[in-house]
């Protein structure tokens, strides 16, 4: 499978094309802004797999493309975060949409209860491979 532009010249020779380039896009995905949270610890993922992907000469980009639904200010939620992915090995790769943390439980003597909060923005996840 082929991706990107190719230019060829009157007589059919290729003159440009996505071989030129250093970088190749192997997927790309959009993944919509969410907010969920809960009690106790997650260790699920979204798995993802990228046919041509190699961690040794992969990139994953992840790159916010809203910050936040809502207009910011005084009184307003904080912005979200972005996800977080780790390499599964061979062409998969696991996205974290959440972050699990601690909050004191009330009882007064050092105890926490784990919380797991999903705030991610809106996101563009793009995986290329350098050539």
């Amino acid at each position: 499978m082929s991706y990107g532009l190719n230019i060829f010249d009157e007589r059919g020779v290729q003159t440009f094309g996505m071989d030129d380039f250093t970088l190749q896009l192997l997927y790309s995905i959009v993944l919509p802004a969410s907010n969920l949270g809960g009690v106790g610890r997650r260790s699920d993922y979204m798995t993802i797999d990228v046919p041509g992907y190699d961690p040794n000469t992969g990139i994953v980009v992840i790159t916010p493309t809203k910050y936040a639904n809502y207009e910011q200010g005084a009184g307003q939620p904080a912005w979200g975060f972005l996800p977080t992915y780790r390499d599964l090995g061979g062409t998969s790769i696991a996205l974290y949409q959440y972050v699990n943390y601690g909050t004191p439980d009330g009882g007064g003597r050092g105890k926490y209860r784990e919380i797991w909060k999903q705030f991610t923005v809106e996101c563009t996840v793009e995986v290329f491979r350098r050539l």
